[in-house]
């Protein structure tokens, strides 16, 4: 519901489209949903998992360039709640 990896491969950027994505979908249920859940994984496990499923796919080997952005790149988890409470204002949120 968050993204796809592509894009996220691509512009090298945590879930750089969640805020509309969330956005339309909290329209979608027109305020009534109570709770929202997110499951975090370390980023390191994360961008190893998005650059495997990349290759799977026939993507490009990661570039070294590629990998610093990545690492670099100030887009976190905590970006994702805030928009998701945004979205979701009167929903409890669980994270784990």
């Amino acid at each position: 519901m968050l993204g796809t990896m592509r894009p996220m491969l691509t512009s090298a950027t945590f879930y750089p489209d969640a805020a509309a994505r969330i956005d339309r979908i909290a329209q979608a249920f027109d305020g009534q949903v109570d709770q929202v859940c997110l499951a975090l994984r370390s980023y390191d496990h994360w961008w190893a998992s998005a650059l495997g499923f990349q290759l799977m796919r026939g993507g490009p080997v990661p570039t070294s360039d590629l990998r610093a952005r990545l690492l670099h790149q100030s887009r976190r988890w905590r970006d994702v709640m805030r928009e998701l409470s945004v979205a979701f204002p009167q929903a409890r949120s669980v994270i784990w």
